[in-house]
C-alpha cells in the first residue's frame, strides 16, 4: 500500500511541474485570442450597422454609401 501512495504522489508531482512549465512558456493575460472591437453605427437613411472604416461620415452623422448620404441631405428642409 505504501509503494501505490508514493506512485500517487510521484505522479501528483510530475503533474505540478509541467503544468508549471507550460504556464512559463505561454503569453500571459486572458485578452491574449480576443479580436479587436470596431465600433458600428447605424446609417441615418436606412438604418444599416456599419463598421466604422466602411462608414461614410458627414458632420457627424454615419450613413452606410454616399447615396444615402445625399439623399438624406435632399431630403432635408
Amino acid at each position: 500500500m505504501g509503494a501505490l501512495l508514493k506512485l500517487i504522489v510521484l505522479a501528483s508531482l510530475v503533474w505540478l511541474v509541467i503544468s508549471f512549465i507550460r504556464r512559463l512558456g505561454s503569453p500571459a493575460g486572458p485578452h491574449r485570442d480576443e479580436p479587436a472591437v470596431t465600433p458600428m453605427h447605424p446609417c441615418r437613411y436606412c438604418g444599416v450597422h456599419v463598421a466604422e472604416p466602411d462608414c461614410t461620415c458627414w458632420q457627424g452623422r454615419y450613413f452606410c454609401c454616399t447615396a444615402h448620404r445625399d439623399a438624406w441631405l435632399k431630403d432635408q428642409p
